[in-house]
This record gives C-alpha cells, sequence and structure tokens, in this order.
C-alpha cells in the first residue's frame, strides 16, 4: 500500500484491523497532512513501519499491537519514526467493538504507554526561530492590548487549536510593537490575522499592517482574515467605530502615509475571511485553524507544484482544462481554489464556479 505526497488530507482518523496478507506500506513525506489518531492491529505480515511518519508533526494518538513495543520503545529500530508522538499506546489485539474504547481508557491494565517527549514552547521571538527550522508554523496576528478579554481568549483557543495540530504557532501582536520581525515573516507562507478596530488606534500598528501586505503581495503569503467585532466594511470603508478612531489618527500624519494605511486596509478588505460572533469562539477556531493548515499543506503540495507549472507553461493566449480526479472529501475543490487564488491576479476577470452540476 502507498500513501502518496498530498494523499487524504483532510484525514483525521486511521484505523486498520486484520489485513492479515499486508506486507508493505510506503507513506510519501506530505501525506495525511492532518491526521490525528491511528490503530493499527493484527496485521501479522507487517514488520516495518512507514518511514514516513517522521514528518508527521499532526499525529498525537497511536495504537499498536504489543509485538511493536520493542521496535517503538527507545532504543528499538523505528524509535525515531515516532517519538515526536506524544502519546503511543501498546494493548492486545483490536477489534472493531474495542477500537472506541481503546483510545478512552489510557490507563488500562492490560495496555502500556510508551513516554514520549514533548516541548514547551517559549514565546521569545528567538526560540520561535529555531522552532521554525524543525516543525511547520503560522504567524498569527493580532493588536490586542489586553483590554478585550473576549479577544484574548479567543486568541488562546486558535493558538491551542494550532498546538494540538501539531504547527507551530508564532504570535506577533502588532499593539506596541517598535518593528516586525521580518524573519518570521520570510520563514512562514501561512498567516491568520485578528481584525479589530485597534488596528486604527494607532500609527505604529497601520505601518506594520502597510508591511505585512508588501508582504502578502511580493512573497504570496496567504492571509486567513478574522473579523473580531467588525466587518468587512467597516475595514474597507472605515465605517462604525473604525470611523472616529482612524479620523483621529491621520489628522497627525502626512497624506501620503495615510493613504497607504487606506491601501493597506483595501487589500485585506478583498481577502474572504471570517466573522467572530460572541459564543463561538471554539468552534470558529477549529474552522479557522482546519483552514490555515490546509493552506499550509497546499503551500507545500508537490502535486500543487507540478499543476502550477503545467499552467504556467501555456502561452497567454492558449485556453487550458487542467482535470483533477479523486474520491470525495480528499481536497480536489481545496486543491483547485488555491489554483484559482495564484492565478487570479494574473487576469482582468475572474470567477470560481464550485459546482458544475
Amino acid at each position: 500500500m502507498v500513501c502518496l505526497s498530498g494523499g487524504f488530507p483532510q484525514l483525521h482518523t486511521l484505523s486498520i484491523l486484520g489485513l492479515l496478507e499486508w506486507e508493505e506500506w510506503v507513506v510519501e513525506e506530505g501525506s495525511m497532512p492532518l491526521l490525528h489518531t491511528m490503530t493499527i492491529s493484527d496485521c501479522k505480515k507487517l514488520k516495518v513501519f512507514p518511514d514516513g511518519f517522521r514528518f508527521s508533526y499532526s499525529l498525537k494518538d497511536v495504537v499498536m499491537d504489543n509485538e511493536w513495543k520493542e521496535r517503538l520503545s527507545k532504543g528499538g529500530e523505528d524509535y525515531y519514526k515516532f517519538q515526536h508522538i506524544p502519546f503511543v499506546k501498546f494493548s492486545g489485539v483490536c477489534t472493531m467493538e474495542t477500537l472506541s474504547s481503546s483510545l478512552g481508557d489510557h490507563m488500562a491494565s492490560t495496555s502500556e504507554v510508551l513516554p514520549i517527549r514533548s516541548h514547551d514552547v517559549d514565546e521569545s521571538d528567538s526560540t520561535k526561530e529555531m522552532m521554525t527550522q524543525e516543525s511547520e508554523c503560522i504567524l498569527v496576528f493580532s493588536c490586542n492590548d489586553n483590554h478585550d478579554v473576549e479577544e484574548s481568549h479567543y486568541m488562546e483557543a486558535i493558538l491551542k487549536e494550532l498546538q494540538e495540530r501539531g504547527v507551530t504557532p508564532l504570535t506577533c501582536n502588532l499593539s506596541g510593537r517598535e518593528s516586525l520581525n521580518t524573519n518570521m515573516l520570510e520563514r512562514c507562507s501561512v498567516g491568520i490575522m485578528v481584525l479589530s478596530t485597534s488596528y486604527v488606534c494607532s500609527t505604529q500598528s497601520m505601518d506594520h499592517l502597510v508591511a505585512i501586505m508588501e508582504h502578502w503581495k511580493e512573497k504570496n503569503l496567504v492571509i486567513i482574515p478574522i473579523y473580531f467585532k467588525v466587518t468587512r466594511q467597516d475595514i474597507f470603508g472605515l465605517k462604525g467605530k473604525s470611523e472616529a478612531a482612524f479620523l483621529h489618527l491621520q489628522s497627525s500624519v502626512q497624506e501620503d502615509r495615510v493613504q497607504k494605511w487606506k491601501m493597506a486596509l483595501a487589500e485585506i478588505a478583498s481577502i474572504d475571511g471570517h466573522e467572530w460572533t460572541k459564543g463561538t469562539q471554539v468552534v470558529l477556531a477549529e474552522e479557522v485553524v482546519r483552514n490555515a493548515c490546509l493552506r499550509l499543506y497546499l503551500k507545500n503540495s508537490k502535486n500543487l507544484v507540478r499543476i502550477l507549472a503545467l499552467l504556467n507553461q501555456s502561452q497567454p493566449s492558449d485556453a487550458d482544462i487542467v482535470g483533477i480526479w479523486g474520491m470525495a472529501g480528499i481536497g480536489k475543490t481545496s486543491i483547485a481554489r488555491e489554483i484559482f487564488g495564484t492565478l487570479a491576479p494574473k487576469y482582468d476577470l475572474c470567477y470560481f464556479y464550485k459546482t458544475l452540476i
């Protein structure tokens, strides 16, 4: 069995039970990027675990037969493939009836838990830069002066969800920040931006927003906006609470600087995003992070790179049709949407038509 790079981008749980003739499993790097829980049991002829799981940072829970304990324990032949996974449990042979309870009872008397090291993430910029060399990361922009408790709680929900998916969150609070960490910007290809009226309350934060949007245009940074207690129209048209704050801010600076601010606000408001509503912070955080992780995967997908290379070989006058085939739920529409987002700026008029039937 071969799991190709880019395969099963939305798979979260994998259970393989009782494949008695299964001997070989190949998992390429980038396959199953959101896999969280895995159970492999009663597959007697499978003797070597795929090397590709070394790169599966989203994988958190694994249940295996007792016969794998020696290979996967510290010092074992396959330990290096599993040493980053927080929870690995060894038990007797699983059946469909016992599978649901197997993961829920971590301390069952018939099972043993393999302790795996974990890392505490230091919030300092230097440590964050070191972490980006070892794992995938997503930038989280905000402009929170900590006066809004709900915004602080929402930020915590986003960071927790990212960490649970094995992604390193790099926070960048523009409030009171004198300069941007350009290294962090260069190393990340995806960012989540929590937009609120706080952005238009200081000249520094507006200048930082201009720099971020310039990077967005030059480096093709993916930004996912979240409109927190504001709407896209509030940001784009400077309406509501944003209007008074921006009028007060622009009165003390030169006009060319104000025009850059307005352009940056218009650009961020042109990006499809999510609107925060009271009482939905956990569900919205899950949706936003799921979207961000998928966009991160698509940015690094070899298959997507190949498709873009094929389309970029065409002459401007050519009309090309490229089909994407596969079973439901594996990310075909997401890949098409990412291609659209990458190529659309090159044309005067574009339209993404999701459903043809």
